[in-house]
């Protein structure tokens, strides 16, 4: 039954990178960026990707409440069963979200200071604070 659960968590987490659209929208982050992050400071980027992250908090807001279940499940096969069609049902719901996420963190990934930004722990934190949960690792 362990593996079951580990397996339903590791699908949660790809859910958490790969999924993703409805509630949250960030093109118009991924438009500026795209035109104006080259001349960004720190704290324009900073801004940029408190945007992006406030635009998937239901998403993040669902993907915490799914691990709730799953840690209330315990052994319960049927409950297993439907945390998978509520897991699924969430990657169909913000599937658009994703591919925009991947777009930023490819312009992210491009830009010096937006990665320095990204890989400091203390901005991570910062931004967990600001949504007023805990995020995965990001």
């Amino acid at each position: 039954m362990k593996k079951v659960f580990a397996g339903l968590f590791i699908m949660m987490m790809g859910l958490f990178f790969v999924a993703c659209s409805g509630a949250g929208d960030i093109k118009g982050v991924i438009e500026k960026a795209k035109a104006e992050g080259a001349n960004w400071t720190e704290a324009q980027w900073k801004d940029a990707m408190k945007e992006a992250i406030n635009a998937a908090k239901p998403m993040f807001q669902d993907l915490q409440d799914i691990q709730k279940k799953v840690e209330a499940a315990g052994s319960d096969a049927e409950a297993i069963g439907k945390i998978m069609e509520d897991a699924q049902k969430m990657q169909d719901k913000y599937k658009d979200l994703g591919a925009q996420f991947e777009e930023f963190e490819k312009i992210v990934e491009a830009n010096p200071t937006a990665k320095k930004i990204m890989d400091d722990k203390a901005f991570q934190e910062e931004l967990k604070k600001d949504l007023g949960f805990d995020l995965p690792d990001l």
